[in-house]
């Protein structure tokens, strides 16, 4: 069977969300020279390599915050992370401690609220990440979005590669995306559109 090459974006292979699982159970088997995963350094954590052990982290190059939230935000390094153990590997463990409790339990419910949290933040195209594109050289893109900086990039990686792209939908997220706070038909109504 000839697999093209597949550069997923929007969710990483792990053994713990359903987003995870359900890519390990429809890409084993893929020849690895075939598949990465590009995300952001906020979402690589507990990967596994089984599947697929080529990740492209977007980092403070192409993942950038308002401010103040840049301030303060953790920064994460731009570039290929390859693992030569091929089982679970932990690359960043960053869901246990008071910084991530505090973080994801108060502020960010908080920017919900008053409506601020889908302009928090932007990823872009670094120029680093296109000489890696170009190297990788993907035919087909597949996208796990879940959130509008998501949707955003997907739009600028279609744009930019010029390559079918598959969008794997994860439950009824379009629906809940905006269902509270300050704002929320308005954004609803923002991010239908541009997700469309």
């Amino acid at each position: 069977m000839n697999f093209p090459k597949v550069l997923i974006f929007g969710q990483p292979f792990n053994d713990f969300s359903g987003g995870g699982i359900t890519l390990t159970n429809l890409f084993k088997g893929w020849p690895k020279d075939k598949i990465a995963v590009t995300f952001i350094g906020h979402g690589l954590f507990n990967v596994t390599t089984d599947v697929c052990d080529t990740y492209y982290q977007l980092g403070r190059e192409e993942h950038k915050w308002i401010f103040p939230l840049n301030l303060i935000q953790r920064k994460f390094n731009s570039g290929l992370k390859s693992f030569e153990n091929k089982s679970l590997t932990t690359i960043n463990l960053i869901h246990t401690g008071l910084r991530y409790k505090s973080v994801n339990r108060f502020f960010f419910p908080i920017l919900r609220r008053i409506g601020v949290f889908h302009a928090m933040s932007k990823i872009s195209l670094s120029e680093r990440f296109k000489v890696w594109l170009s190297e990788f050289n993907p035919d087909i893109l597949y996208l796990q979005v879940s959130t509008r900086e998501g949707i955003l990039f997907a739009i600028e990686l279609c744009d930019y590669l010029k390559v079918p792209s598959v969008i794997h939908m994860m439950d009824d997220w379009p629906s809940t995306i905006s269902n509270k706070g300050l704002f929320k038909n308005y954004w609803k109504r923002k991010i239908d559109f541009e997700f469309n």
